[in-house]
């Protein structure tokens, strides 16, 4: 008669063997999800830009003609004003002036003005309707830069001081504060501009 006793001994070992491996993955699964909830929630309460006292690296991407173009911020003790714009952005159309109000008023001795696409389509025949021609521009942004700079939303005015640090930073149409703001950040004086609702004028890249 066969001995069975071997073939239970195998039999159980194989349902414990399968018990653990069930008890594993529900583990693992359990961590997924908790891991995903975390990152949904960081993902969730990030900010979409900058934010003063933030600090950032040096800003590189392709000029107009496609040549390479390095904004640093150790070799030069002048603060930087970053203009961030998209050609597909109407909003950043109905800030130009205030824009170009400020490419008239700065003393260039104090402060460097560049202008930085967030998309490259389009970016030449913008910045020709607009005469842009005044101002450095950045028509296609290095990646790691983008990141770097949260360049997420348009129109944005930053202002970094010569160590990288980001001082003010503005978002979409100003409003009747943040103008007086600026005009008291440096010294000028803004053209008015109808803002109806200055929370819904700010646009995503594509929105605009």
């Amino acid at each position: 008669m066969p001995d069975l006793s071997a073939g239970y001994t195998i039999s159980k070992k194989a349902a414990m063997l399968f018990v653990l491996l069930v008890f594993a993955l529900l583990v693992l699964n359990a961590s997924l999800i908790i891991q995903n909830r975390s990152l949904r929630a960081s993902a969730g309460t990030r900010s979409p830009v900058l934010h003063p006292g933030s600090i950032v690296p040096s800003l590189s991407g392709k000029d107009l003609d496609g040549k390479d173009f390095t904004l640093s911020y150790s070799n030069d003790p002048r603060k930087v004003v970053l203009l961030v714009f998209s050609p597909r952005c109407g909003f950043c159309t109905r800030n130009m002036p205030n824009w170009k109000a400020m490419l008239q008023s700065l003393d260039r001795n104090s402060y460097r003005i560049v202008a930085v696409s967030i998309t490259s389509d389009g970016v030449k025949e913008y910045v020709g309707q607009q005469k842009l021609t005044d101002v450095p521009i950045i028509a296609e942004v290095d990646p790691k830069s983008r990141v770097s700079y949260e360049m997420n939303v348009t129109p944005q005015t930053i202002l970094i001081n010569s160590d990288g640090k980001v001082e003010k930073l503005w978002i979409g149409l100003l409003s009747p504060d943040e103008r007086s703001e600026v005009e008291q950040s440096f010294s000028l004086k803004l053209p008015q501009i109808t803002s109806s609702n200055h929370f819904s004028e700010r646009a995503r890249i594509g929105a605009g």
